[in-house]
């Protein structure tokens, strides 16, 4: 897994429009950041903004490598399949598992300026856990799927993730899940959803990459 951490880390530099990708990492990570830091209500509908932004920019240096498919010579390599599945699914489950250390650690902070008792918020953080699953499910099939896993994305935010989380805020009371019981099983969710993102990729190899998921440096094409 080290191995291919690396080799990924190493390629990412030569995906379709690599400074802006990395300038929109940047700044899905500082806008997540002010978010969740805010001591102002950061939540949209029942949705977690912060942490939404947070697992997002863990997603671009996997597309990085997952543009470099679109060249014709690593169509030819023998590191094709891997380049499409491991080591993406890899690279987006570390980077979403470190995003959410980032986020726990930033919900710490957040109690403390705002006077909040940190004990009272498993429920927001086995939410965190959630949201993180989702992206990866949604990062599973959108490179294959652009289009109609967006659709299906905010059918699932609007429709069942808003519900779900206001459910869980309104039924639940302030301290019966504790903070540690909710972070492990927010990385059990992480690695779940890791395995299934890697078993999405596998299932839909074959089928074509969305050009709308690379954005306009698709269009121009990779001639390398």
């Amino acid at each position: 897994m080290k191995e291919q951490l690396s080799k990924g880390w190493k390629l990412r530099g030569y995906g379709l429009g690599a400074k802006t990708q990395r300038a929109f990492c940047i700044i899905f990570l500082i806008v997540g950041t002010l978010f969740k830091l805010s001591p102002l209500e950061t939540e949209y509908m029942g949705i977690d903004v912060g942490a939404v932004f947070l697992f997002s920019s863990a997603m671009f240096p996997a597309q990085l490598v997952m543009s470099l498919n679109m060249s014709q010579m690593v169509q030819a390599s023998p590191y094709k399949k891997k380049l499409q599945t491991s080591i993406p699914a890899k690279m987006t489950t570390a980077g979403v598992m470190i995003m959410l250390g980032w986020s726990i650690f930033l919900q710490v902070i957040s109690c403390m300026i705002s006077g909040k008792n940190f004990a009272d918020q498993g429920v927001k953080l086995l939410m965190t856990g959630m949201w993180a699953f989702v992206i990866l499910l949604f990062t599973g099939v959108c490179y294959k799927f652009f289009v109609v896993s967006m659709i299906v994305m905010y059918i699932f935010i609007f429709g069942a993730g808003m519900p779900l989380e206001i459910g869980l805020h309104f039924f639940i009371p302030k301290g019966f899940i504790h903070p540690l019981v909710a972070i492990v099983a927010d990385i059990v969710l992480v690695l779940t959803g890791g395995v299934i993102q890697y078993g999405l990729m596998k299932l839909f190899y074959k089928f074509p990459l969305s050009k709308a998921a690379f954005g306009a440096a698709a269009k121009r094409g990779m001639n390398a």
